[in-house]
């Protein structure tokens, strides 16, 4: 999706993605099914932080997916305030060198079209719902973006309609597995996501009266 927008902006935006898979960009240590992703993100979120601190990116969009990581130290699944709290913690390491930090809500995780899609089934079976903890999350971004003056972008409208999400959108499979979206998608629905970022003062588009392109990075720092 980043990779579309910035690909049809004639060299006007950059798009960095500092993000790791099973890593989300927050304080605190989370599991892991995999040994080596889960000892790697600690250090991984440092390296994005100082990467975030010297590219000084205009944008910042941090794209967390709530999924029922647990907390190493106490090995609970975190909660909603638990994730507020991190993620706090660590976007005001970054807030000084960045223009505008946004949080982009991860799709909704419920269906996975390679268990519900069968020869067999309807294409309802493999309409997902919004979970209650996927709102939950959505709210502790919002409350951490607005104290730091930034944006939370809710992106259900790139996925759902009345809080249910197809699996397929004029016959384009919408994602691989619960949370990722498929490449076809994402370029699908990139025009979707720039006037979603308008609808919410966040303008993608140089000033007409430039005199050069303008230059502006657009970075990932979440997973």
């Amino acid at each position: 999706m980043f990779r579309a927008l910035v690909d049809s902006s004639g060299g006007q935006l950059r798009f960095t993605a500092l993000g790791m898979y099973s890593c989300p960009f927050v304080d605190i240590r989370t599991s892991s099914a995999d040994p080596g992703l889960q000892n790697a993100c600690p250090d991984r979120k440092q390296l994005e932080i100082a990467n975030i601190n010297e590219l000084k990116p205009d944008l910042l969009f941090v794209t967390n997916a709530p999924n029922d990581y647990k907390n190493v130290d106490t090995g609970k699944v975190i909660t909603a305030s638990e994730y507020q709290a991190g993620l706090t913690r660590t976007l005001e390491q970054v807030a000084p060198a960045v223009g505008k930090i946004l949080t982009l809500a991860a799709p909704p995780a419920d269906k996975d079209v390679r268990e519900c899609y069968s020869p067999r089934t309807s294409p309802a079976d493999c309409v997902s719902t919004v979970p209650a903890r996927w709102k939950a999350f959505g709210s502790a971004d919002a409350k951490v973006v607005a104290s730091l003056d930034g944006v939370h972008i809710d992106s259900r409208p790139l996925f759902c309609v009345s809080d249910r999400c197809p699996a397929f959108v004029a016959s384009i499979p919408v994602k691989v597995d619960t949370t990722h979206i498929t490449r076809e998608y994402g370029r699908h629905i990139y025009p979707a996501l720039v006037a979603l970022l308008a609808e919410n003062g966040v303008s993608l588009t140089p000033q007409a009266e430039a005199d050069s392109p303008q230059s502006e990075a657009v970075d990932s720092g979440g997973s």
